[in-house]
């Protein structure tokens, strides 16, 4: 037999190429061997693909697990973002009441405080005040000195009594003019003007009235005064001018000048003008005092609202609703933190692969491996009946090509076909043109 050719030393040592050329020279048919080749490669090709996918099933898992692992940290990390966000919407919404009820406190206090603004400085309403005081004292010494002796009151402590009860007239009537007079007028100037006019320009007539009189009667006393001063001095010139002041004539003369002087008393007493003077000073006293009284208090009132106790309580109700505002600032700092971090593991929850993804995938793979299991099982099968069908061409060429009794058997090792005789032959015949050559 011919040595084949050696242009192509590579060719040479190929496994597949020798048997090829073997099997022309025994003309043996190759395609059990191509099929021996063929079903070799797809064999080891889907050994490489269940490697393959195989270790791509392990990633999954491993994923799986880390996926597994990461939900219940993001979970169990949500719900504690959670819970304190509750808490703290609860807190928020506490704390904004309360700086709602602050702000509406405030607002409230702020419009008592405007509308408690007097329309008098504080010196009218100490003047206003002065004045129903001394009104009143006034009244009381009245009281005290000429009613209290004319109802025959000789006990000081029932005639002082007497007396403040009779002065507190005027606190009696101060509620009468500020229901009637004041309060209405001070509540809606145009509806009650007519009415506070009236009133203004009768106390002013009464006034004038009856201070006419007391300067009337002040005059009386004061020309009564003067004349008794003018008796005195007379009796006392006569009393000079006797020789002897405890005669009957100078008696007599002393007399007549005292009984003069008790004219004039009893003229000053009897006088119509002494009657309306203790009557209407008495009145005007009382009335003056209740109108001074119920003028100063709403401007004395309004100044003790608005400094000692509208004023101090709007600045602590501010104080507290700054310091309310910053307690409400420090939980929402604290809400957004939880925010951020309730919105980052949310977006951590997103973004992480879908465990019924992964399990699909997972379960696609296995699915994978077990028909390429079975396609290898199927290629494992069709290399060794190819081999089986090589090996039996390659036994039955030699058959007939070689004598009976030199025919020796083939083995197969480690699925692949052992050298036949032929090819032994061909190498020794081989070696022997070589070495010819």
């Amino acid at each position: 037999m011919t040595q084949p050719p050696l242009n192509n030393p590579d060719d040479s040592q190929n496994q597949d190429f020798h048997r090829g050329y073997s099997s022309g020279l025994e003309r043996v048919n190759p395609d059990a061997y191509a099929d021996f080749v063929t079903n070799t490669v797809n064999a080891d090709r889907l050994q490489n693909q269940i490697v393959s996918y195989q270790q791509e099933l392990r990633e999954v898992d491993s994923e799986i697990r880390q996926t597994r692992q990461d939900q219940q940290q993001a979970f169990a990390s949500l719900q504690q973002h959670l819970v304190k966000i509750d808490g703290i919407n609860k807190e928020v919404e506490r704390q904004s009441k309360r700086i709602a009820e602050t702000e509406q406190d405030i607002t409230s206090l702020e419009e008592r405080y405007q509308k408690a603004a007097p329309k008098y400085s504080l010196f009218a309403g100490i003047l206003y005040f002065v004045a129903g005081v001394s009104f009143v004292a006034g009244d009381l010494i009245i009281s005290h000195e000429i009613v209290a002796y004319a109802l025959n009151i000789r006990n000081q402590t029932e005639a002082w009594f007497f007396a403040i009860g009779l002065a507190m007239v005027s606190v009696l009537l101060k509620p009468v003019y500020d229901r009637l007079i004041e309060g209405p007028y001070l509540q809606n100037q145009e509806k009650s003007q007519k009415l506070y006019a009236a009133f203004k320009i009768t106390l002013a007539v009464f006034s004038v009235l009856t201070l006419f009189i007391l300067g009337w009667f002040r005059y009386e006393a004061y020309r009564t005064d003067k004349m008794k001063q003018a008796i005195t001095q007379n009796i006392k010139n006569l009393q000079i001018q006797q020789a002897d002041p405890n005669s009957a004539s100078a008696i007599l003369q002393v007399e007549k000048q005292m009984q003069q002087v008790d004219v004039l008393n009893q003229g000053l007493v009897t006088s119509p003008f002494a009657l309306a003077s203790f009557v209407l000073s008495g009145v005007l006293f009382a009335v003056a005092g209740a109108v001074c009284l119920g003028v100063s208090f709403p401007i004395l009132q309004g100044f003790w609202f608005r400094w000692l106790q509208a004023g101090p309580r709007l600045k602590r109700l501010r104080k507290l609703r700054l310091q309310k505002l910053g307690e409400l600032a420090t939980i929402e700092n604290g809400l957004a933190e939880h925010l951020i971090q309730k919105g980052t593991l949310e977006n951590k929850l997103h973004y992480l692969t879908p465990i019924t993804e992964l399990n699909d995938r997972r379960q696609e793979l296995r699915d994978h491996i077990r028909r390429l299991e079975e396609d290898q099982k199927n290629a494992e099968i069709g290399r060794r009946v190819a081999s089986f069908k090589d090996g039996l061409a390659k036994g039955t060429s030699s058959r007939e090509h070689t004598e009976p009794e030199k025919v020796e058997p083939k083995f197969i090792e480690q699925g692949h076909v052992l050298p036949s005789s032929i090819d032994r032959q061909t190498s020794v015949n081989g070696g022997g043109m070589n070495g010819h050559h």
